[in-house]
């Protein structure tokens, strides 16, 4: 069997690895994920990520912020790894690396973005033409987006998923029952648990994507009361502050008496979201639990936090790609989940992303199609 591990160093500076050994690994990784059920159970302590987009260095520097695989950190990672970034390959290349190594510290859920049909459009297709001279590499990185999870659940409480909700799934048990084995559907609700988003509404509505819903907070917290959950994390929408939490369980108490799929619903308490404040690059922020002092990485204080109740938010979005696109100015985040604690911390992009590149484009994959982002956006 392939040494894996020793293609890491290489990898690590952003070098790809040949056609061979990218089949090899792609082969290795689909094994694994085919073991492996449309929703993953998990242990905590683990750190959920959100879009990374092809942005290698800002993964490196997510891999600074909640520590190395290497070392024992758990993670799960949310989809939407390739596409619009610069080393979409590197990217999807050391995340598939990572699951080889240590299958059991790595979750690889799939994104709307891991599919044959958008990656021909945004991105990734034409990085594997370029570095390769051909598709092989593409198509075997597809083969292995057919058998990525579709879901992981934390603990049996915490629900793990890219998008969102679908109104053809009530139980988590129906999204075990799904077939997974295929390119996304443009509807139903496989495609839905790629493709919706929560709303400031009550229900469901049309979404403007053109694929998946909107769904409100009643609804949120029915699917949570009706799996014993505790929380949703998801991805898929570009956030400014890298996180967002919504749907909170305070207004449940007209809904369902006092009574939460966790005990008690919270009394409902004001909630103060702070802004990442001057130049800050890494911030930490809790949501219950106590903060043991104040920590520093280099130059950078962590020492954000803020007074959430542990089980008041029903739903969290973490966005894992600052500065998407290299333009938008964005922080990044992800969300370290242990028994006594939900922490979000949040980082900028990396120092290595200001490296010369190899040619004079320095746009990412996607852009030159008109030049500008499309209104498609995440």
């Amino acid at each position: 069997m392939q040494d894996f591990e020793s293609l890491l160093p290489s990898l690590y500076e952003c070098q790809h690895l040949t056609e061979a050994e990218m089949k090899s690994l792609c082969e290795r990784v689909k094994e694994l994920q085919m073991e492996e059920g449309n929703v993953q159970p998990v242990m905590s302590p683990v750190t959920i990520c959100g879009d990374i987009h092809g942005q290698f260095w800002d993964l490196i520097e997510l891999l600074r912020t909640g520590g190395k695989v290497e070392d024992g950190q758990r993670y799960v990672f949310m989809g939407d790894f390739v596409d619009r970034g610069r080393n979409s390959l590197e990217t999807v290349t050391l995340l598939f690396l990572l699951k080889a190594c240590w299958p059991d510290r790595v979750t690889l859920l799939r994104g709307n973005h891991e599919s044959r049909q958008i990656t021909q459009v945004y991105g990734f297709y034409d990085e594997c033409q370029q570095k390769y001279g051909s598709a092989a590499v593409w198509k075997a990185c597809c083969s292995v987006f057919d058998f990525l999870n579709l879901a992981a659940i934390i603990d049996g409480t915490v629900l793990c998923v890219h998008g969102g909700l679908s109104p053809d799934v009530r139980s988590l048990d129906q999204i075990r029952l799904l077939s997974r084995n295929q390119e996304i559907p443009h509807e139903g609700a496989f495609c839905d648990l790629m493709w919706s988003d929560p709303d400031d509404i009550e229900n469901w509505a049309v979404s403007p994507r053109g694929a998946g819903w909107l769904f409100g907070g009643s609804i949120t917290r029915e699917f949570n009361h009706v799996n014993q959950l505790s929380l949703i994390g998801r991805a898929h929408q570009l956030v400014q502050e890298g996180w967002k939490v919504m749907h909170q369980y305070s207004s449940l108490q007209d809904e369902i008496s006092d009574v939460s799929p966790v005990g008690k619903v919270p009394p409902p308490r004001p909630i103060a979201l702070p802004e990442p404040e001057g130049d800050e690059m890494t911030t930490e922020i809790r949501i219950g639990g106590e903060k043991n002092g104040e920590e520093e990485r280099g130059d950078v204080r962590v020492n954000v936090e803020i007074p959430v109740p542990a089980y008041d938010s029903a739903l969290c979005t973490v966005w894992s790609a600052p500065n998407y696109c290299y333009r938008c100015g964005n922080m990044a985040s992800i969300l370290s989940i242990s028994d006594t604690s939900r922490v979000f911390k949040v980082f900028g992009p990396a120092a290595e992303n200001n490296r010369p590149g190899p040619t004079p484009d320095r746009r990412p994959f996607g852009a030159s199609r008109g030049g500008m982002l499309p209104q498609y956006f995440t």
